[in-house]
């Protein structure tokens, strides 16, 4: 769940979780929809007459509210996280951790500046660069929903899905988890000449080490590509499955392979998460749109590499 704002900054659009709780000020008006369809009009209004706390349960996909800003008292998704077991119940995709109400309109507004000046640097620089083969970019997460608008806008782009959970190449299959297809569609926009290939590695939290393994080396064999996304880690190696995944990691690094993994969410204290913190990968940090350290990433470390990206207030598409 979060929260974005219009630049104007006086209406705000609430995405929700299946089960969430807000809080409305006197006379909001609350207009519902499914997000899976962010342009088309809202299929339900309702006034709201007095403040309220509204418990909301949608089957699939979510809901959003719409409301003036100054009626927006509280926000804040029920804590009722899904069951995690087994030795890989460390394991954690990693996105934003600023709670909703702190993705201010200006956040917002900072972040779609900063957008702006990457793409003109990039139709500025990028087009007369381009190499006739395309850079080759793996994405290991739930998958992708290749029916989404945003995808289907660039399918031509997406050259190659794979399911490691059941080790078969796949044309088409479910994102249930949305972490997947938010994460390559921001690779379809910021990357628009790169070939994109999908690999799903979980259906949610948690996952095993050896698939995510097999996921490697199917990227690096199959579809012999230059780039593998991994936006997720262990808090350290000590489990079942990890050996391969070390292995896996080791070879695509002799493949010429450039690996990137998302350092962690678990801030300052605790440091890299595995494999971000693997020699043969490359960590990425998170900041905001002004380029300070977000709380929730790792701080710099003295012995390798810091690398960072905008981790904030970051918006992409949802799964249908």
């Amino acid at each position: 769940m979060f929260l974005s704002m219009k630049k104007e900054w006086h209406e705000a659009w609430v995405h929700m979780a299946k089960k969430s709780v807000v809080r409305l000020g006197d006379g909001a008006a609350q207009l519902q929809r499914k997000i899976i369809r962010p342009k088309v009009q809202p299929s339900k209004v309702k006034s709201l007459c007095e403040p309220i706390t509204k418990i909301v349960t949608m089957r699939a996909y979510g809901l959003e509210l719409k409301v003036m800003r100054e009626k927006l008292f509280i926000l804040k998704p029920e804590k009722n996280p899904p069951p995690m077991g087994g030795d890989y119940k460390s394991f954690r995709f990693f996105d934003d951790e600023a709670i909703p109400e702190a993705v201010t309109g200006e956040a917002r507004y900072r972040y779609e500046k900063w957008k702006s000046d990457y793409t003109a640097v990039y139709d500025k620089f990028i087009p007369g660069e381009l190499d006739i083969t395309p850079v080759r970019v793996a994405v290991l997460d739930t998958g992708i929903d290749i029916t989404h608008p945003d995808v289907e806008a660039r399918v031509g782009n997406v050259k190659g899905t794979y399911n490691s959970l059941t080790d078969r190449h796949q044309s088409k299959f479910h994102d249930r988890n949305a972490h997947g297809t938010f994460t390559a569609c921001l690779i379809l926009d910021y990357a628009p000449d790169a070939e994109l290939y999908a690999a799903k590695i979980a259906e949610k939290d948690p996952s095993n080490p050896s698939v995510i393994a097999k996921a490697i080396n199917w990227a690096v064999t199959e579809w012999k590509v230059d780039i593998i996304s991994m936006s997720f880690g262990f808090p350290d190696r000590d489990i079942e499955g990890y050996v391969e995944l070390e292995n896996a990691l080791q070879n695509a690094y002799a493949n010429n392979v450039v690996l990137f993994a998302a350092a962690s969410n678990s801030g300052g204290k605790l440091g890299r998460s595995f494999p971000a913190r693997e020699p043969e990968v490359i960590a990425v940090h998170a900041t905001d749109a002004n380029g300070n350290r977000s709380h929730f990433s790792q701080t710099a470390t003295d012995y390798d590499i810091n690398l960072a990206t905008v981790g904030e207030a970051v918006e992409s598409a949802w799964p249908v």
